[in-house]
């Protein structure tokens, strides 16, 4: 997938993001992951990151 523009359709109960911030070509992409972030995790979804 290309993310931030590819996204899973549904709703997420986890979403993991690991080294990704290499790969962002500018801050705006990070803002487009978090937002499809937010829209796609449960309310009790939880988010793991690392870097």
């Amino acid at each position: 997938m290309a993310v931030p523009n590819a996204w899973l359709e549904g709703r997420l109960d986890l979403v993991v993001i690991s080294e990704l911030g290499y790969y962002l070509a500018a801050k705006s992409q990070l803002r487009k992951v978090i937002e499809r972030i937010r829209q796609t995790l449960l309310p009790d979804g939880a988010v793991i990151a690392c870097h």
